[in-house]
């Protein structure tokens, strides 16, 4: 579910976009997304959702000192 979060957020939210990197149909793509709002407790439909799991993926991603 990472891979498709990370991809989603990086193609700012664009379905489409998101769809042709990750290979997959749209519908593949919303059962992800659902599932990943599930799974954290958080709407991805807002703005507060989004940003988020922006900064807590940015601050998983950082590489200690």
């Amino acid at each position: 579910m990472l891979p498709t979060l990370r991809t989603w957020l990086r193609n700012d939210a664009q379905p489409s976009r998101t769809c042709e990197e990750l290979f997959i149909h749209r519908n593949s793509l919303s059962y992800r997304l659902r599932r990943i709002e599930e799974l954290l407790g958080i709407s991805l439909d807002t703005l507060d959702g989004r940003a988020t799991c922006l900064m807590a993926l940015r601050l998983v991603e950082l590489e200690p000192y």
